[in-house]
């Protein structure tokens, strides 16, 4: 048995407060702030291959095989408050 789904989303958006801690080009960077991402629209193609199963009067589906293709149109990233809001970094 095999079931295939599509799923789209027009945008997915999330957001995440960081820490950083790291070297970008020998540049130390080190701070805390507030992020935001929006990716957009987005597609996915979903495969999953295998078969049912019975077992103590339960039926089960055991995964062979699944394929997952992931189109993601656009994106955005943004960043407030890191490094101090130091205007060089």
């Amino acid at each position: 048995m095999t079931i295939r789904l599509k799923i789209e989303f027009d945008t997915l958006a999330m957001t995440q407060v960081i820490d950083i801690q790291g070297h970008i080009v020998f540049t130390p960077l080190e701070g805390s702030g507030f992020t935001r991402f929006s990716y957009g629209p987005i597609n996915a193609n979903i495969e999953i291959e295998g078969k049912t199963r019975k077992s103590k009067g339960i039926d089960y589906y055991n995964t062979k095989n699944s394929i997952m293709s992931l189109n993601i149109t656009d994106g955005t990233f943004y960043v407030e408050g890191l490094f101090n809001d130091n205007q060089q970094l």
